[in-house]
């Protein structure tokens, strides 16, 4: 992202903060397994000690995942601000016939709706994207090390939930632009009306400007409820794959508690790691 050159620093911060926050998940989860299993064994000799590192390990992990929220969103502040910057001086930098070529409604469309979008596409995109690949590879890792089955059955059914949006890509993106035109519509409605104000009271065409306003806005919410409802569709698909993969997961690993390959201590952190 060429607005973070500015913020070297911060940027490094957050790369290092994410596994490090992963991290200390992990520490949480796993140290439920010797928790569990004392307390499953009566071993209370043992139960405070442990009991006393997974309060340590859960003061880490909130500690850790503060650190790397803030540094993520003092990024987006150096982010936004340069992308607002950068959208304003090209603006400023067109000649006055170019322009007077686009309405005022599409740089206001720019500098506010898109700027937001691409506050959310690009940056948490981003940013998400980089979570997720270090939080699953060390996740991986350390299901791995505690039961190779677990992570297979787990693999195969993750992939169903990760590639169902994809299916539904250009529908949410036809909606996404669908809600941008109607914005730009409204707002290029509502410039007009309040530039023209004093002919609108003059001519006595206030009632017209209202029945095409509030068409205007029918039309923008429409659009956004549309583009909303889709979205939350598939959030749901993918949230119901998600749980039946937790389901089936926990299912494969109470099997193999139950052939005694694995402990209920290990049952319970692979669960909280898959959670996390």
């Amino acid at each position: 992202m060429k607005h973070m050159k500015n913020c070297k620093w911060l940027f490094a911060s957050y790369l290092l903060l994410v596994p490090v926050s992963t991290v200390t998940s992990v520490l949480f989860s796993l140290g439920l397994e010797p928790l569990i299993n004392v307390a499953s064994a009566n071993d209370w000799a043992h139960f405070a000690g442990y009991l006393l590192l997974e309060l340590v390990f859960a003061l880490a992990d909130v500690g850790a995942n503060y650190l790397h929220r803030i540094s993520r969103e003092r990024m987006r502040f150096y982010y936004v601000t340069g992308l607002r910057r950068d959208c304003f001086e090209a603006v400023m930098d067109k000649d006055i016939a170019d322009f007077y070529r686009h309405a005022d409604s599409e740089y206001l469309s720019a500098l506010n709706r898109d700027v937001d979008k691409l506050n959310r596409n690009v940056f948490d995109s981003a940013c998400g994207f980089y979570k997720v690949a270090v939080g699953f590879l060390i996740h991986l890792y350390v299901i791995l090390w505690v039961n190779v089955w677990i992570v297979l059955v787990n693999i195969v059914l993750s992939f169903v939930s990760v590639m169902i949006p994809r299916f539904f890509e250009k529908k949410l993106i036809e909606a996404q632009n669908t809600s941008s035109r109607a914005s730009e519509n409204y707002y290029g409605n509502l410039n007009d009306a309040l530039r023209g104000f004093t002919t609108i009271k003059i001519s006595g065409i206030s009632d017209v400007i209202r029945k095409r306003m509030e068409a205007a806005n029918r039309h923008l919410e429409e659009a956004n409820y549309r583009s909303f409802r889709k979205n939350y569709s598939v959030s749901c698909i993918s949230m119901l794959c998600t749980n039946i993969s937790y389901v089936l997961t926990i299912g494969a690993g109470v099997y193999f508690t139950l052939t005694g390959r694995m402990s209920v201590g290990q049952i319970i952190a692979v669960s909280q790691l898959m959670g996390g």
